[in-house]
């Protein structure tokens, strides 16, 4: 198993002169955090360069100084694993004369190839995106291709999959390297994303769509990276709350219904220093960031179908629906009682004397000429299919054009309780450490027919995944940088029997036949539709376990290999030991 994650730190550099152009050496650099008043120093070398590495996105202070020169001052942005270029002049302190230094980004970015689109806290603010989910705005980057996805589980059978559908500068769908402040974030299985993040807890989103640096190795594409918000100098929260109702929504010209999508979406975000009254206080020093956002979702739509009437049960076909111009079908007996007529203690198959023959005609000698090979005796009706019918509903409306006689609802029902918590110490202007542990569980059921009914379902999704990092970046010198990175993500992503059907065995317990697994539900094959869960729905346990922990100076800010690869553990359903047909 592959892994890789980059540095989402950023970094300032430049060069200090004087009026003359002469560099400066030995000039004093301190960046100095707006949000966290936090400040990192540095030197200039003999030809009056500077680089100050390590630097969480964000606002910054720059001071530069040295003895005989006035101190300059400057603002500066520093973008996710960007690179800020500002230079000083300083003026002697007996100079009426001011520089001004422009801090401004530049038009094109001339430290390095790639091309990079970076969206702020702001900006993410401003624009509607679909649920909040922060991959939508990769769509807005030229380049980028595919639909989002969603970590939700919809109401056909689509497996949840936030990311996988994306192509960013031509790669294949599924190929782009998504990461979450630098730590890959990629399933194993589909290229799905682990962790995502709402809008609310992201302090910048950054798309690079061609030539980025081999640092980030696994893309066969492009590169998604999301940095999480830390703590700041003052305590900040947010909290909002969405609702939509189904009283008010439009109906599709082709529905006679409004569309039924019901969501409830609440979400709290809290940060700021860390303070216990008389123990500590961890202004400039300690931070951190929380957030709770839980969401519940429901959505349906009509759907309508063709079920057995009331006559039909019983064995009598003869008010059947048959569509206009053809003539009914007549019934033809496959079966036979044994021991003997209406004694029906086993249905055997009836065989023909020849390849040619026909089966005889339910009840052909009836004196009853409107019954002859359009109904079949009660006595003769299996069991089982008896069973099975028990469950099945009664036609609540008319036939219409297509034959069909049931108007149903289709739908899903999901919860999302996601939460993120980070914590952010600084030791010394030179050692930073960093936790964070996110969690995204959704949980979906589905259904056909009508909620709580069994034997027309869907399987249920799970996608439940977790994700641990710790950070130690230590700067020993201008140029010389350690970033530590312990990860673990771990991901549920497990489709399984929906409501009661996980746990009762219906199948041997109902219908008396064999079964394995001690739960589930058998799939009928009828010539009314099939019921039950489909055997090839995909039902299966499939969790994923990644490790990484390695060291990762300047000059190689990749780790590539995970230093304890697990294999992903897959167990599946076993599906239901015996299918079995209406028999008549």
């Amino acid at each position: 198993m592959g892994c890789a994650f980059a540095q989402t730190d950023g970094t300032i550099a430049g060069e200090v002169r004087d009026a003359t152009q002469a560099p400066i050496a030995l000039a004093k650099i301190v960046v100095q955090s707006q949000d966290r008043g936090t400040s990192v120093e540095a030197k200039s070398g003999d030809n009056g360069e500077y680089i100050i590495l390590g630097l969480q996105p964000g606002e910054y202070i720059v001071y530069a100084e040295f003895a005989g020169f006035q101190k300059a001052k400057s603002k500066v942005h520093v973008t996710t694993d960007g690179r800020a270029k500002l230079d000083f002049v300083l003026v002697p302190n007996e100079s009426k004369q001011t520089v001004e230094v422009n801090a401004d980004p530049p038009a094109l970015d001339t430290e390095s190839g790639a091309l990079t689109t970076t969206f702020t806290e702001r900006e993410m603010q401003i624009f509607p995106l679909q649920g909040r989910g922060s991959l939508e705005l990769a769509l807005l980057v030229p380049g980028v291709m595919g639909e989002a996805g969603s970590d939700e589980a919809g109401i056909f059978q689509d497996v949840p999959s936030a990311g996988a559908g994306l192509s960013v500068g031509g790669g294949r769908v599924g190929s782009t390297a998504i990461l979450a402040d630098g730590a890959g974030s990629n399933s194993v299985g589909i290229g799905r994303a682990t962790v995502t993040f709402s809008t609310d807890t992201i302090q910048e989103f950054q798309v690079i769509t061609s030539t980025f640096s081999a640092k980030y190795g696994v893309s066969g594409g492009g590169v998604i990276n999301s940095v999480s918000k830390s703590g700041t100098n003052q305590l900040r929260g947010s909290a909002y709350w969405y609702h939509r109702n189904p009283s008010v929504n439009a109906r599709q010209f082709n529905r006679p219904f409004p569309n039924n999508n019901r969501r409830q979406e609440f979400g709290l975000t809290i940060g700021g220093p860390v303070y216990i009254p008389k123990l500590y206080n961890g202004r400039r020093k300690t931070f951190f960031f929380a957030s709770l956002e839980p969401k519940r979702y429901f959505d349906q739509i009509d759907i309508y179908s063709r079920f057995p009437t009331a006559a039909e049960r019983t064995g009598d076909f003869r008010n059947s629906y048959v569509a206009p111009g053809q003539r009914r079908p007549m019934l033809y007996q496959q079966y036979r009682c044994v021991p003997a007529p209406q004694n029906c203690n086993q249905l055997t198959q009836l065989n023909r004397p020849n390849a040619t023959a026909e089966y005889p005609l339910f009840g052909a000698g009836d004196p009853d000429p409107t019954k002859r090979g359009l109904v079949i005796p009660a006595y003769m009706i299996d069991p089982l299919a008896k069973k099975l019918l028990a469950d099945v509903p009664l036609p609540n409306m008319p036939f219409d054009p297509q034959g069909r006689n049931y108007f149903g609802t289709r739908g899903v029902d999901g919860t999302d309780g996601r939460w993120n918590a980070k914590v952010d110490h600084h030791f010394s202007s030179r050692n930073r450490l960093s936790g964070r542990y996110s969690g995204v569980p959704l949980f979906s059921d589905r259904y056909r027919v009508a909620k709580g009914n069994v034997f027309m379902s869907y399987p249920s999704d799970i996608s439940d995944t977790k994700q641990l990092m710790i950070t130690d970046t230590h700067n020993f010198s201008p140029t010389i940088l350690n970033d530590l990175r312990a990860i673990y993500t771990f991901g549920d992503y497990s489709r399984r029997p929906p409501g009661e059907m996980a746990t009762t065995n219906y199948t041997k317990d109902v219908f008396g036949l064999p079964n394995v697994t001690n739960f589930g539900y058998p799939f009928f094959q009828t010539g009314f539709g099939n019921y039950g869960l489909d055997p090839g729905a995909g039902l299966g346990t499939y969790r994923e376990h990644q490790y990484v922990d390695c060291p990762m100076p300047a000059a190689a800010t990749t780790c590539g290999r995970p230093r304890k690869p697990i294999p992903a553990t897959t167990t599946h359903w076993a599906a239901p030991a015996d299918y079995s047909s209406l028999r008549f």
